[in-house]
């Protein structure tokens, strides 16, 4: 699968998502499917320090596995740095390993949503 760039309206709600939670990392993944866009779908940031870090809720993200239609798979995953810029850190990295093609970071402050492959 490519990468595309987001859909204006994507950006728009991931922004959204990330000014309504200042102080702490918002996370979720992103849904691709056959003929259909690009879809969020938002999960519980169950890290112990969630102002600097992002861990799905494990039952939450079986939940979804579980339950995604056929020919349906996660595109990318999500974040915020609510202080910090749209850039991976080795713990991103090292935290999407194997969950998804992409990771998409979204700093709120500078109003930007970058897609990096993973």
């Amino acid at each position: 699968m490519s990468t595309r760039p987001l859909p204006a309206a994507l950006v728009a709600a991931l922004l959204a998502l990330a000014d309504d939670s200042p102080d702490r990392e918002v996370c979720g993944v992103i849904i691709d499917g056959p003929g259909q866009l690009l879809r969020l779908h938002p999960m519980t940031n169950a890290a112990v320090e969630p102002a600097h870090a992002f861990l799905f809720e494990p039952q939450e993200m079986a939940a979804l596995l579980l339950n995604l239609a056929p020919g349906e798979q996660i595109w990318a995953v999500y974040h915020s740095h609510p202080r910090g810029p749209a850039l991976p850190s080795a713990a991103d990295r090292r935290g999407i390993h194997g969950l998804a093609p992409r990771m998409v970071i979204i700093s709120p402050q500078r109003r930007d949503v970058q897609v990096f492959e993973a």
